[in-house]
């Protein structure tokens, strides 16, 4: 398993052209850029870039995903090659996805996984930065989470199982704001707003929450499992709902801590962003670069995977999870192992 490139397109004077084997980048006709097409796993472009017909022939004929977002970060489409995958393993995830009992049994380790990192992001901002809690709103935030834990032990059906995962949510999007430790003037949350995002930390959330659900979509393909049959989200036409299942339990500690790394680190400031009336707050160009540059770099960081008992990258993570569900459909685990921080 290896932790694939990503080709991210920001500018929109840019144009993708095939050269041989190969994408050029050109920005107003200079050349800026040569990448050999198997040294790419995914492209994605954040603008309303050129991409000629050869370039997409060549991601599409190597197995490449060329993803298209808005210059705000939200998903527009995607063009992809023909279908990979085992049949009899989507066949098995096919099946799992129309048994109540199998999508409860999944749903449920997948909240599980999701609630624990939530309250082990909280616990570790209460160890590291104590004034954060003066007025123990941390910790009630922690221990009503733990609450929400312990009743999914006794949880039965999936609007059950919804229903504790929606007010886990909820509960923990409350500590966010405390978390936030630095330039609180100009990076706050107050509730969580999606099209368009209302403020700069919800433009840094929707950005990374993009950026992860594609990165998930990628890992579910490599493993043989479609992205769009789910069991926890409902299912719907262009809807990646496996991808936005296996997301859950990787917010928090993927996207939520990077996001707030960013802003207390001081690596992202006001002048990165831009008011527009239609769009509300988004990055603007030079607040994409740098973003984009830190989620690479972050990717890189190595974990203890405590399922695997050994160290990857953090980038590895989506692929681990997907390759550990794939085991559990198949029949070679008891169940399928969420990630916990």
């Amino acid at each position: 398993m290896k932790l694939g490139n990503t080709l991210y397109i920001l500018s929109s004077e840019t144009n993708v052209t095939k050269d041989g084997t190969g994408l050029v980048i050109r920005k107003n006709k200079e050349e800026i850029g040569r990448f050999p097409i198997h040294l790419i796993d995914n492209v994605v472009s954040f603008t309303y870039s050129k991409i000629d017909a050869r370039a997409m022939k060549l991601c599409s004929d190597s197995n490449v995903p060329i993803s298209f977002m808005s210059p705000s970060g939200r998903f527009i489409s995607s063009l992809s090659g023909p279908i990979q995958g085992n049949v009899l393993l989507r066949m098995a995830q096919f099946r799992a996805a129309d048994n109540e009992n199998e999508c409860v049994k999944i749903s449920r380790s997948i909240v599980i996984g999701k609630i624990s990192n939530c309250r082990n992001v909280v616990r570790r901002c209460i160890r590291d930065h104590p004034g954060t809690d003066e007025n123990g709103d941390l910790s009630k935030i922690s221990d009503n989470l733990n609450n929400d834990l312990n009743s999914l032990i006794t949880a039965e059906g999936l609007g059950t199982i919804r229903g504790i995962e929606g007010d886990a949510a909820k509960t923990y999007f409350r500590a966010l704001d405390h978390m936030i430790l630095k330039n609180k003037d100009d990076f706050f949350l107050r509730k969580r707003s999606r099209r368009p995002p209302k403020d700069k930390m919800n433009a840094l959330l929707s950005l990374s929450y993009t950026i992860l659900m594609n990165d998930v979509i990628s890992a579910v393909t490599a493993a043989g499992l479609d992205p769009f049959v789910g069991f926890m989200h409902t299912g719907r036409p262009g809807k990646p709902s496996l991808a936005l299942d296996m997301m859950e339990e990787l917010r928090s500690p993927v996207a939520d801590r990077f996001v707030l790394n960013l802003v207390n680190l001081g690596q992202v400031g006001a002048e990165d962003f831009d008011e527009d009336e239609g769009d509300g707050t988004v990055l603007n160009e030079c607040g994409r670069r740098l973003f984009i540059k830190e989620w690479q770099e972050r990717k890189q960081n190595e974990i203890c995977h405590k399922h695997l008992g050994e160290r990857i990258k953090l980038g590895l993570i989506p692929h681990v999870q997907s390759q550990l569900l794939a085991q559990y459909l198949r029949g070679d685990l008891n169940g399928y192992q969420p990630y916990m921080m």
